[in-house]
């Protein structure tokens, strides 16, 4: 079996703390990492190509987002999933 060569070239792009961040996600289309505090009820979104970090706050306990095709985000919350529009925080 041949050896793997493991790299790690990973950096720090972001220093923001969290209660609970969870749930790291790309967006490939924006450059974006998206990621999840759960206590906080917050939804995060770093662009690297515009070096923003902006916070949606959900309000609820919140687990994970997924992209939707259509643009936006499903969260899965405390009490079930909601669609959120993270550029207007709707």
């Amino acid at each position: 079996m041949k050896a793997v060569e493991i790299r790690n070239d990973s950096k720090i792009v972001i220093d923001h703390p969290c209660m609970l961040g969870e749930g790291p996600l790309w967006d490939f289309e924006n450059h974006a990492i998206i990621w999840v505090d759960i206590e906080l009820g917050d939804i995060h979104r770093y662009s690297i190509a515009t070096n923003q970090h902006k916070i949606t706050k959900v309000g609820h306990l919140i687990s994970a987002v997924a992209l939707k095709s259509s643009g936006g985000i499903v969260a899965a919350l405390e009490n079930g999933f909601a669609q959120v529009d993270i550029e207007s925080g709707k």
